[in-house]
C-alpha cells in the first residue's frame, strides 16, 4: 500500500513538471511569459515621384513579423510617418497594415491594401502619393502590438518624394 502511494505521488510529480514545462514553461498560459514579437525587416520604396494634378502613384509599403507566441497572437501591425516638414501625416494616426491576402482596391484601401497572402506575417499597406504631397523624404517608424499589449521594438525606413 505505501509503494503504491509513493508511485502515486512520484507519477503526480512527474505530470505537474510536464504541465508546467508545457507550451514553452507557461503552464498552458502563453500570456503568463508573454514577449513581445519583433519586426524581422520592412520594406518601402526609395522615392516615389509626385504625380500630375488628378493622379496618383502607390507604392506598397510590406512589414514581417514573427512573434515565439505564433502569429495568432500578433495584434496590430502599423507605422507612423513623418513628413518632410515634421507634421505627422494621417492627422498623427498609425497607418494600421493588414495580413489578409486581399489585392490592393483604390474603393476600400484599408481593408484592401495590396497584402499577397493571407497569414504569413507579412503585413502591408499600400500608400498613395498625389500632387498636394510635400517633397523631401518622410520617415516611416514601425511598430507590431502583440494581444498581451507587448510592443516591439521599432524599426524607422524612409522614403524620398521628389517632383
Amino acid at each position: 500500500m505505501v509503494k503504491r502511494m509513493r508511485w502515486a505521488m512520484i507519477i503526480s510529480i512527474i505530470a505537474l513538471f510536464i504541465w508546467q514545462c508545457d507550451d514553452n514553461g507557461t503552464g498552458g498560459d502563453n500570456n503568463e511569459k508573454n514577449v513581445p514579437g519583433e519586426i524581422l525587416w520592412v520594406s518601402v520604396p526609395d522615392s516615389i515621384q509626385v504625380p500630375p494634378a488628378g493622379f496618383f502613384h502607390k507604392a506598397l509599403v510590406t512589414a514581417a513579423v514573427a512573434d515565439s507566441n505564433g502569429l495568432d497572437d500578433v495584434d496590430s501591425v502599423y507605422f507612423y510617418s513623418k513628413k518632410p516638414d515634421g507634421s505627422l501625416a494621417n492627422n498623427g494616426l498609425p497607418l494600421v497594415m493588414v495580413d489578409n491576402g486581399k489585392p490592393f482596391n483604390i474603393n476600400n484601401p484599408w481593408e484592401e491594401a495590396g497584402d499577397e497572402t493571407a497569414g504569413d506575417g507579412i503585413y502591408s499597406l499600400t500608400i498613395l502619393i498625389d500632387n498636394s504631397a510635400q517633397t523631401g523624404r518622410y520617415y516611416f517608424t514601425f511598430y507590431m502590438r502583440d494581444k498581451a499589449g507587448n510592443l516591439s521594438d521599432s524599426v524607422t525606413d524612409s522614403i524620398e518624394v521628389y517632383q
